[in-house]
């Protein structure tokens, strides 16, 4: 018993289905199924949106909060000068 058990759903029992070529078969009421491999999938699909490259995606999520930082510090820096124009006039 070196295979693998498994849930046929047409017998409903947990057997060893029996591999053949492409297909794999229940021992106990002749239930098949195809074998088939997973698709390949390499780096970049042809034709793959370069959004989708995770080197590209960390590097525009780091443009944007390097953005949205220089804009906190912008505000707070004309907050800063406000505050002494006010304090200087009054």
């Amino acid at each position: 018993m070196n295979g693998t058990k498994a849930f046929c759903p047409q017998c409903k029992n947990e057997v060893a289905f029996q591999k053949q070529g492409r297909a794999a078969q229940c021992p106990v009421c002749g239930f098949q199924y195809a074998l088939s491999e997973p698709p390949y999938r390499g780096p970049f699909q042809p034709g793959a949106d370069q959004t989708e490259n995770p080197f590209v995606r960390s590097f525009k999520i780091m443009a944007v909060a390097l953005l949205v930082l220089a804009g906190v510090g912008a505000l707070l820096l004309g907050i800063l000068f406000v505050g002494c124009a006010l304090a200087v006039r009054g």
